[in-house]
């Protein structure tokens, strides 16, 4: 036991040590010293005495322990190195004729009476926090004169003073935690600005400071008697009580209630933020203000009143909704703070009570708001009965996942505050609350609800690193429309409660969908072209490095190809393959196979066969044009042929783009063919071509594309000015993940240029859909509509949903797919035409207030690999093809690692003795057969038998990680000598042996936390005489990362030790030893 933990446990004994000329008294309240007590002050005199006089204090009595609140705000003050977060600033104006000396010696009987205001706090070598009740008979208040500026001045003068106030932190280890100023702007009208350290006062306790302000005030003022009780007992009593409270039956019972509410914990919640989130916490902040009329304070009201509940429980049900709804989650977690004076004697105490409990909601099954506010009656009812917990050592216990750049266990807090201040006078003052900005946001968001003069105030605090001003003014309005529409239907289902105005919903399906335009619905794409080369034959058309090609050539070559394939008999609902990079000859074989009346499939060269042999079947294609030089007929013809009979299952026709049949047309064939062609035929099918899921093919008629391209629109963002024909240019990719239906058809039906590339650059991978392939849907297109939803409701802007896109330039389904074509081509709920259709695009996205829209990811998020997403289903079904393979599952786990690695778990098929089990290379190579690179497992892991849960599933988060087949899941012996005295150090500190700590080892995961971290950082810094800070530790949790952080520290008190050296130097012996005392003396002074 430490000797300051053995000196407070003698106090509370009644055993008192003072110093007296510099020598130890001993005296006990009942007379008596127990042997073993007895010996510990004989043993540790020395130490008990330098310690008295280090804390500049001359009893024992003055040292007591912090509460569990106290400790985490101290651990937060010395993480942050005393910042000002948890500074509590009330503002009080003054109207009537002060008595500055009255208030002066009010505020010095209030210090008098609250030890908790006039403590410090410090800590032990072994970094054990503790605190010190002082005298601080220093006590003073500045009195400001404004009363000389006018209003505007005053009010300049007044913020700057309000802000500085809010900036400038307390010294926990030094300072009165009460600081008391007051402006003067005229004779009988004054500001009284009261700033109080978090760690020595709550809500509640304000209001006793100010009730307590009034009655000495008055008592001062008129001469009277001090009116007030004295206290029975102080802050430091109830630290003393609630830390052996902790050792006790009832403890673990209220732990156990908390560990069961609270298990698998989602780790910080999914509100979509305007700004990425800082890697710590910088706790800048501000609000937003709104009233609600008391109509609504009146139905709130009544609703809780008819279901047996309060206020508060209507409210944080609504609140859980409002943030369901902005992150289409369901698990919701919001903070609570609750007042925790359950005995009657802390009532009259200033100090730190408050504890914050926390409210879980579960929206996973829709249900109706009545049932929900009866879940929260009684979630809420059981926490109460289980507050006394605190909140710190429940977090101690939870282990979450600690990280500086968010609060644990939740971000969001919701607070009741019905503390009227302004009520109260001081004599014939009338006092009145100032309203003051918020510049500190504890938390991402705070909502504070109060009762005011039949109102109900909603002030939102938010940290303004991660969200906009006009974010939270809009949270704020459909709160207001949420609550509204509570009232008007409680028995809706929470799904179906509308949040947004009729002006927002107006803007979404009208203002913003404004895209009809005029286009000719009896023309096909390939007409289109053609009146575009009759207009500008000569304009450039194509560009491939040197080689120009105009509108009129482009349009030859494409001639001469649909009458070749008008003899092989192509003809409209006809699909044609085309093989071929992006280059001029796959822009005349898609004319080319237009022209002829045919539908064309692009097939991607990187493809491996067996892909493309699905792609061939899945469309029915038996004709492939193929570009010179990529020829695959003979590998893709033999994947046909029956390895029994011999014979070909299916007959596969290629005709060379560059072939023989180019120079026996010669210009024979140069006009434009007539075909029956119409406008509702297909004009292309449309595969995915990075998203490698099992392909399915958008089928994409004429009048789609005419709809989307139709002239009298420009060609979007792409676009760029060519000097020599002054129409635009579209700079294509090389790569297909960059290419659409849309940006080849619109710049070749307005007379603009395609512009290849040659070269092969690395290019940013985009994985794209189908429905990306087809057309750029983060833009606004012709006759296409937008719509964000979820639970098929619009949301509102800046609020995550799915993107479903409408217009008559949507394509109308997927090819022989009838079922898919069914879950993704849904009933459009905005339409009043029979059959009208939305197409579900599974892209996760969020408008932007400009109406623009910000993609987030896929709905139901598809493992990626190298960008790409990953559809694990077809991998599972290519490695069960396998003759050796009985069961897979694959998996993308959530690892620490500086990439995402796929993993797939495979358990192989039994074999003979006489026979060798498949093992990892003949898989991979079977694997790269017939799937692209990014379809292989990162990952191979073989597995005698599944993890299996009570149900008789397979457990996957019982799966084998894949740590395990890393070094940095094995052990590492440390190597340096600063890893070695680390090692020792986590050791004696997590009770492990040095041997099983690797260099590896995470030190919040082996059993650290928040105390410990402290006790690390005296430990370390007491040794090595250097300045380790807890944002150190917890930025560098891995031993190897904290040694060489250790190190850098050790270099650098190096480089300050030799300036030292030279500046010392040139001083005296007493010179040294004054400035010795004085650093001594700024460490533990008052």
């Amino acid at each position: 036991m430490e000797i300051i933990e053995r000196i407070i446990e003698l106090v509370t004994k009644g055993i008192d040590v003072q110093i007296d000329a510099k020598q130890l008294v001993v005296s006990s309240s009942d007379g008596f010293i127990d042997s073993q007590d007895e010996l510990f002050l004989k043993e540790n005199k020395a130490k008990i005495l330098q310690l008295l006089e280090e804390l500049k204090i001359s009893s024992c009595t003055q040292l007591a322990y912090l509460s569990c609140s106290q400790n985490r705000l101290w651990f937060i003050d010395r993480m942050q190195s005393s910042s000002a977060q948890y500074n509590m600033i009330m503002a009080l104006e003054l109207n009537g004729g002060l008595n500055v000396d009255a208030i002066r010696q009010a505020f010095k009987k209030i210090i008098e009476r609250h030890q908790v205001i006039r403590t410090t706090i410090h800590s032990t070598p072994e970094g054990e926090p503790f605190q010190v009740i002082r005298n601080h008979d220093g006590f003073s208040i500045p009195l400001i004169d404004l009363s000389s500026l006018s209003n505007e001045k005053q009010e300049e003068r007044l913020k700057k003073i309000y802000q500085g106030e809010a900036s400038k932190p307390f010294d926990l280890s030094k300072d009165l935690m009460l600081r008391v100023q007051i402006l003067k702007r005229a004779k009988e009208s004054h500001i009284m600005i009261v700033t109080m350290h978090h760690i020595a006062s709550d809500g509640w306790s304000q209001i006793i400071l100010v009730k307590e302000l009034s009655a000495l005030y008055d008592a001062y003022v008129n001469r009277k008697d001090i009116p007030l009780d004295d206290l029975e007992i102080q802050y430091a009593d109830y630290a003393h009580w609630q830390r052996n409270w902790l050792k006790g039956e009832c403890y673990e019972h209220h732990l156990n209630f908390w560990k069961k509410q609270l298990r698998d914990l989602p780790e910080v919640h999914s509100i979509p933020l305007d700004h990425s989130r800082l890697a710590e916490q910088d706790y800048r902040g501000s609000s937003f203000q709104k009233k609600l009329g008391t109509d609504i304070l009146v139905g709130l009201n009544s609703l809780a009143h008819k279901h047996s509940a309060t206020l508060f429980m209507v409210l944080n049900s609504a609140l859980a909704v409002l943030l369901g709804r902005y992150s289409n989650e369901e698990d919701i977690l919001i903070g609570s703070p609750v007042a925790n004076r359950d005995q009657v004697e802390l009532d009259p105490l200033v100090g730190f009570f408050v504890n914050t409990l926390v409210l879980r909601t579960d929206l996973s099954d829709n249900p109706t708001f009545e049932v929900l506010l009866e879940r929260s009656k009684r979630y809420l009812l059981s926490a109460y009965e289980h507050q006394e917990l605190p909140f710190e050592k429940l977090v101690d216990e939870l282990q979450p996942e600690r990280n500086l750049a968010h609060s644990p266990v939740f971000q969001i807090m919701l607070a009741m505050d019905n503390n009227k201040i302004e009520e109260l006078e001081l004599a014939d003052i009338k006092v009145k609350n100032v309203e003051l900005s918020n510049s500190v946001a504890k938390f991402d968001l705070t909502l504070n609800i109060s009762e005011r003069d039949g109102l109900l105030c909603l002030y939102w605090t938010y940290a303004t690193a991660l969200f906009n001003a006009s974010t939270i003014e809009r949270m704020a309005n459909h709160f207001e429309v949420l609550l509204k529409n509570i009232l008007a239907k409680p028995q809706a289902r929470v799904s179906d409660l509308p949040i947004m105005s009729s002006a927002e919903e107006h803007q979404q399906l009208v203002e913003w969908n404004d895209t009809e335009a005029n286009y000719p619905k009896d023309k096909c794409v390939q007409e289109l072209f053609e009146l575009q080369v009759a207009r500008t034959p000569d304009a450039i058309a194509v560009v491939c490095g040197t080689q120009r090609t105009s509108y009129g050539e482009l349009n030859h070559r494409a001639n001469q190809l649909s009458h070749h394939l008008i003899e092989q008999g192509i003809k409209p609902g006809v699909r044609v393959g085309i093989y071929a990079e992006h280059s001029l000859e796959m822009l005349v074989g898609f004319l080319g196979i237009l022209k002829a009346g045919g539908c064309y499939v692009l097939l991607e060269p990187e493809f491996p066969s067996l892909r493309l042999k699905y792609l061939i079947e899945d469309s029915d294609i038996e004709l492939i044009l193929f570009q010179s030089g990529l020829n695959r007929a003979q590998c893709l013809t033999e994947m046909y042929i029956d390895a029994t009979s011999g014979e070909a299952t299916r007959r596969l026709n290629w005709i060379d783009l560059d072939g023989d049949w180019v120079r026996k047309a010669g210009d024979s064939m140069r006009d434009n063919p007539v075909t029956s062609s119409s406008p509702l035929d297909l004009a292309s099918v449309i595969y995915a071509p990075n998203d490698v899921s099992i392909p399915a093919g958008l089928s994409v008629n004429h009048e789609s594309i005419v709809s989307l391209v139709s002239p009298g629109e420009g060609v979007g963002n792409s676009v760029s000015t060519n000097p020599e024909n002054e129409k635009p240019t579209v700079q294509m990719p090389d790569s297909s993940t960059g290419l659409s239906c849309y940006e080849i058809w619109k710049t070749l039906v307005k007379g603009a240029s395609l512009v290849f590339k040659q070269e092969k650059e690395p290019v940013e991978l985009t994985a794209k859909t189908s429905i990306e392939a087809y057309a750029p849907i983060n833009q606004r297109l012709s006759n296409m509509t937008r719509y964000v939803m979820a639970d098929n409701r619009l949301v509102p802007v800046g609020t995550i949903g799915e993107l479903y896109l409408g217009g008559s330039s949507l394509p109308k389904d997927y090819l022989n797919k009838a079922a898919l074509t069914a879950t993704r081509f849904v009933p459009n709920p905005f339409s009043e035409t029979s059959g009208d259709r939305l197409y579900r695009t599974g892209n996760k996205v969020r408008y932007m207030s400009d109406g623009e829209l910000a993609f987030v990811g896929r709905v139901k998020e598809q493992p990626r690999q190298r960008n790409f997403r990953i559809e694990t289903a077809e991998i599972e079904a290519r490695l069960l093809e396998h003759p050796m393979v009985k069961e897979v599952v694959t998996l993308l786990p959530e690892q620490v690692l500086p990439v995402p690695l796929l993993v797939a778990y495979v358990i192989r098929e039994p074999v003979a003795n006489d026979e060798t089990p498949v093992n990892e290379e003949a898989l991979r190579q079977y694997l790269k057969q017939q799937s692209p690179d990014i379809l292989l497992p990162s990952v191979l892991m073989f597995l005698e038998q599944w993890p299996l849960t009570s149900d008789g599933e397979i457990d996957k988060s019982a799966l084998p990680t894949i740590d395990s087949m890393f070094p940095q899941g094995e052990y590492i012996a440390p190597e340096t000598k600063t890893e070695k005295l680390l090692t020792d150090i986590w050791a004696q500190l997590l009770k492990l042996k040095p041997e099983k700590i690797s260099s590896t080892a995470n030190f919040f995961e082996i059993g650290g936390h928040s105390l410990l971290s402290v006790r690390l950082l005296s430990a370390v810094n007491e040794r090595l005489l250097i300045d380790l800070t807890i944002g150190d530790i917890f930025n560098n949790p891995v031993l190897a990362d904290c040694s060489r952080r250790i190190d850098e520290l050790i270099r650098n008190n190096d480089i300050f030790l030799k300036e030292a050296e030279k500046e010392t130097d040139e001083l005296s012996d007493e010179e040294v030893e004054a400035m010795l005392v004085k650093l001594s003396d700024e460490e533990y002074g008052d």
